[in-house]
């Protein structure tokens, strides 16, 4: 009965503000959006996503009114609920009293069977308040609220299934209220504006490709990294042995088990797993600073702290992400912690690397660019990107950490390196 009311208010509805607006692209399909079924991280994180509630959860666990201007109730059995009068839905619907109610009825239909609604004894509306009443009453409202979240969906959001994704090989798109394929397929934007604190792991799928051996034979090899270290050819690791010696020092393993949470293995840019037999101390040959995003929050502790003690040499510096990309675009940085990606389509993402005239080179200048990575597109892109860079020790893949900002701030953060790739949750503005 606690979580019946608690599904009432995360009555969530696609929220309105424009100022909270951003983009979100995906390469990873939800399977579930309904809140009371979705149990994956991206399923969970898309219905989280796309509605707002009545009441909202703080960062401290603290219960805060959201849609909702008051909830009141004498015994805990009926629940008299005071909605806010200027909020709107995105399709500038008013959120009022009506409204919810909807959404209670779609819940009583979907989910006829469900403990959480079963409890719910009856729904009146009058006036401006929603009158809420139990079978049995509820005295730990603000307990369970501080640690779950049941949502209820817009019904203004309810179409079809197969209206709610389109596909095209591993993309796709959320079209709100859409039945019908579009003839023409292309990754789309998604919108929301909920002003959620967003903890999401950084991931990529990069293009499969082959890499030849002294023997002239070929294997196939697979990276599925985003963050590595971006090294600045034209000054601080101009000196091949200098890269080679930051490469061979980091001890792939323990960089994973440094960092909180699950990790893919790492996988070099030349498609050789890691192992620690190839870790050998060294020295650089002058002292460096390496950037890391601040955004990255604890994470970001947890990277400087690896690397500073890996190598002497090395200095950590925490910056805003969207500073780090000014520097390296004006070569006034040694090192940059910072997500990189091949993957099709979004190798623009990745062709500021190949920009001879680009201030941001962390290709070797007296390595030719071949003219063709600079006319083909495509699959025979990918390939021939890979197969150059392969002979190359220009940065080193990582492992996924995690970011950590709010949805309102995301304008302050600026990702326009950070590849929208395999992980749903990645760059969130583009």
């Amino acid at each position: 009965m606690i979580r019946i009311f608690m599904a009432l208010v995360y009555t969530l509805v696609v929220s309105c503000r424009g100022n909270h607006e951003y983009v979100k692209y995906v390469y990873s399909k939800p399977q579930i959006l309904f809140p009371f079924e979705a149990v994956s991280e991206v399923d969970i994180w898309f219905s989280r996503l796309s509605y707002r509630g009545l009441t909202k959860v703080t960062d401290k666990g603290i219960v805060k009114m959201d849609l909702a201007e008051s909830i009141k109730t004498n015994d805990f059995k009926e629940f008299h609920i005071k909605l806010k009068n200027s909020e709107r839905t995105s399709f500038n619907n008013p959120i009022d009293v009506n409204y919810v109610y909807r959404s209670l009825e779609h819940l009583s239909r979907t989910l006829p069977d469900n403990p959480l609604v079963q409890n719910i004894k009856s729904i009146q509306i009058k006036d401006y308040e929603i009158i809420l009443r139990l079978r049995t009453k509820d005295t730990n409202l603000k307990d369970v609220l501080a640690t779950h979240l049941f949502l209820i969906h817009n019904p203004e959001d309810v179409a079809e299934a197969t209206g709610k994704y389109v596909r095209q090989g591993n993309f796709f798109r959320l079209v709100a209220n859409d039945r019908e394929y579009p003839k023409k397929i292309t990754p789309k934007l998604w919108t929301g504006r909920i002003d959620n604190r967003i903890t999401a792991f950084d991931t990529a799928l990069l293009p499969p490709g082959r890499i030849k051996k002294e023997s002239g034979k070929s294997r196939s090899y697979s990276l599925f990294e985003t963050w590595g270290l971006v090294l600045n050819l034209k000054d601080a690791f101009k000196n091949k042995a200098d890269r080679k010696c930051l490469s061979q020092a980091i001890e792939r393993k323990k960089f994973l088990e440094t960092l909180s949470g699950k990790h893919l293995a790492v996988v070099d840019l030349k498609g050789s797993p890691q192992q620690n037999s190839v870790v050998k101390k060294c020295s650089l040959s002058e002292r460096v600073v390496l950037g890391v995003p601040v955004e990255l929050g604890e994470e970001a502790s947890l990277i400087c702290n690896f690397f500073e003690s890996t190598l002497a040499d090395i200095r950590c510096q925490k910056t805003r992400f969207n500073k780090l990309l000014e520097k390296i675009k004006s070569d006034e940085f040694d090192a940059t912690f910072l997500a990189l990606t091949m993957d099709y389509p979004f190798l623009r993402s990745f062709n500021l690397l190949l920009m001879r005239d680009s201030s941001f080179r962390v290709i070797n200048t007296n390595v030719e660019i071949p003219k063709s990575l600079l006319t083909s597109n495509g699959n025979t892109y990918v390939k021939e990107l890979s197969d150059f860079i392969s002979s190359e020790e220009y940065f080193i893949a990582m492992s996924r950490p995690k970011r950590v900002f709010r949805a309102s701030k995301i304008d302050d953060y600026n990702p326009s390196m950070i590849n929208p790739g395999y992980d749903s949750l990645e760059n969130l503005k583009r």
